[in-house]
């Protein structure tokens, strides 16, 4: 996989479409070993052959994959992980970008991470997924300090807040986090969290965990009949 060309490697991940293995194989090729040039070149032919969901859900979840197993196994470097970061998250901001036009009436969505959280790919991923539902989306890209996040709310108005805690921050600090904010906050703000790190968190009122992209339909329904 290491010696495929661009092309080979290409054609190795449309024939593994929805066949999960082999397409684990082929981004792990592309994740680890690629030029950053031809990583960006096959997302984006994936991204006009597929559509922006199937992109999100296959595509782009993989691309994560790989970069937390070739982290955790010591095959990645921070400026490879760096690299293929941006590139991904390039894409997921235009596309994000396209969704511009939704109308003020859709509810406004914070995307953010607070201090200490610096991973920010999958958060993006779920925003465009909300976009994509109908919802008014806005990705700040600095992480910001939890005790700000209220003059935030009351400024934008915002709808919901959407926080995601990695597998690096502390499962204890990020059910801390969530609880304090949720006190802080008005009830008209719903919160929503995701990510490995909020796995073990038990939602109170105005909560939701998304355990997978999956359930942001089913999010999404509640912040609007809400709203």
């Amino acid at each position: 996989l290491f010696t495929l060309s661009c092309d080979e490697r290409r054609q190795l991940l449309t024939s593994s479409l929805g066949q999960g293995d082999g397409l684990a194989r082929g981004f792990e090729s592309l994740v680890l070993s690629a030029s950053l040039d031809e990583l960006e070149q096959v997302l984006r032919h994936h991204l006009a052959s597929t559509g922006v969901e199937q992109f999100i859900l296959h595509c782009t979840a993989q691309v994560l994959n790989c970069l937390d197993r070739g982290w955790m196994a010591g095959k990645l470097t921070i400026a490879r992980e760096h690299g293929v970061s941006d590139r991904v998250r390039k894409i997921l901001l235009e596309i994000l970008g396209q969704q511009r036009d939704t109308a003020l009436a859709s509810p406004l969505l914070l995307f953010l991470t607070i201090n200490g959280e610096r991973h920010h790919l999958a958060l993006l991923t779920a925003a465009v997924l909300f976009a994509r539902q109908g919802a008014r989306c806005q990705w700040l890209l600095d992480d910001l300090p939890l005790s700000e996040l209220p003059d935030l709310v009351h400024a934008t108005a915002c709808h919901a807040v959407a926080l995601s805690f990695s597998s690096h921050y502390s499962s204890l600090q990020a059910r801390n986090d969530l609880l304090a904010l949720r006190r802080k906050l008005p009830q008209s703000c719903q919160i929503i969290a995701g990510g490995r790190g909020s796995a073990g968190v038990y939602p109170v009122e105005g909560m939701s965990i998304a355990q997978g992209l999956d359930d942001i339909p089913a999010i999404y329904g509640k912040i609007v009949s809400s709203a």
